[in-house]
């Protein structure tokens, strides 16, 4: 099934047996528990005009679950996995580890595969920026286009850490 990012993720917590919180809601941000014969846990997904998500998970599914969707958008995505047992599938059959840390990708167009296996933790910050969100923005700051082009020299002085010996 094709569909935008957006789609994707607002889409995901009633695919993984979730319900909205509504006292934890409001018009930009969304609150989902997992019904407790499913697991345990929530996911918050705070909504910028159907342009730019912040999805936070934290969550215990009792059962596999897994999700297929065909993506035809363009946008970014930053990721940070917080546990070793999150995992994707790598061309819809092998299961692959996602590492700690945080990852970045420019995609426009991809198929999906969640994965999350029974009993594990999965934790993960993700922020989707949209291409057309990211153009707009681009276009009334025009000092972020000279942020932007110094991004390296940024990154490469961060790049050096120094080493500190434990006492």
């Amino acid at each position: 099934m094709e569909q935008t990012v957006i789609d994707y993720y607002m889409d995901l917590p009633k695919h993984l047996h979730f319900v909205r919180v509504a006292e934890q809601s409001d018009e930009c941000c969304d609150t989902y528990r997992m019904l407790s014969d499913y697991g345990s846990g929530s996911v918050r997904i705070l909504n910028f005009h159907q342009q730019f998500l912040i999805v936070l998970a934290d969550f215990t599914p009792q059962e596999n679950f897994e999700k297929v969707s065909e993506i035809k958008q363009e946008y970014f995505e930053i990721s940070q996995f917080e546990t070793d047992s999150s995992s994707f599938k790598v061309g819809g059959r092998k299961i692959k580890q996602v590492d700690r840390g945080i990852c970045c990708y420019a995609n426009s167009h991809k198929t999906a595969y969640a994965f999350c296996e029974a009993g594990k933790p999965t934790r993960f910050t993700k922020v989707i920026v949209t291409r057309s969100y990211f153009d707009q923005f681009l276009e009334l700051n025009n000092q972020s286009l000279i942020l932007i082009i110094g991004i390296p020299e940024i990154i490469s002085s961060f790049s050096y850490r120094p080493v500190v010996k434990h006492l």
